[in-house]
């Protein structure tokens, strides 16, 4: 019986924070998201609205008011893995 042996190398996600000038905003509002991430080459960012963008500092503005999922995937600089994560927004304005 032959028998092959080969390794395989799991390489780490990225780590980062996200973090944004509020948690609400009105309709029409300009929105801020910023990631943190000390080895990040690139971040894309879906809006849950139709936009998307790319970079560490991005801004976007919801022309309706509702609850939208932002989802942003991350690239290591270290290694090429990404890692994905998504957080809700909330953009409606109560008066």
């Amino acid at each position: 019986m032959d028998t092959a042996y080969f390794e395989v190398e799991v390489l780490p996600q990225p780590e980062f924070t996200v973090t944004a000038d509020q948690t609400s905003y009105c309709e029409g509002e300009l929105v801020s998201l910023v990631i943190e991430s000390e080895n990040s080459i690139g971040v894309e960012w879906v809006f849950g609205q139709g936009d998307t963008a790319a970079g560490t500092s991005v801004t976007t503005v919801y022309d309706d008011s509702g609850v939208f999922d932002v989802i942003m995937v991350v690239t290591s600089i270290v290694n090429g893995c990404e890692a994905q994560d998504s957080a809700s927004r909330s953009h409606q304005c109560i008066s």
